[in-house]
């Protein structure tokens, strides 16, 4: 298979996004939300605010890239099985520190991402 072969969504030059702000251990990051024609999410994208570091940011333009592939090659009435499946593969990836208590405890900027889409 080669990225040729694979078939992605095309992206229209509008779509309405759902914004987040969410805490993580590594400091605030702000995510948004793309979503498609049947309100599926569509698009990730995810920013980390004043003083974040390039590695801390380069990590979470990979996971908001790597989740935007999954949700864009997955046809539309697939599209909230594919988002299920990145949820549970992102959550409770946990790191040396976490913060918050019991459902809104974040382990991680993925774990963090994970409650975001999950709801």
């Amino acid at each position: 298979m080669t990225a040729e072969s694979v078939e992605i969504r095309p992206r229209p030059d509008q779509l309405p996004a759902d914004v987040f702000r969410i805490e993580t251990p590594d400091g605030t990051a702000f995510m948004a939300v793309t979503l498609d024609e049947e309100h599926n999410p569509f698009e990730v994208f995810i920013h980390f605010g004043k003083g974040g570091s390039t590695e801390r940011g380069a990590a979470a333009e990979a996971i908001g890239r790597l989740t935007t592939v999954l949700l864009r090659t997955a046809p539309s009435e697939q599209a909230p099985a594919m988002l299920g499946l990145i949820v549970d593969q992102l959550k409770d990836i946990g790191g040396g520190d976490s913060i918050g208590f019991g459902p809104k405890r974040e382990c991680s900027l993925p774990d963090a991402v994970a409650h975001v889409l999950g709801g």
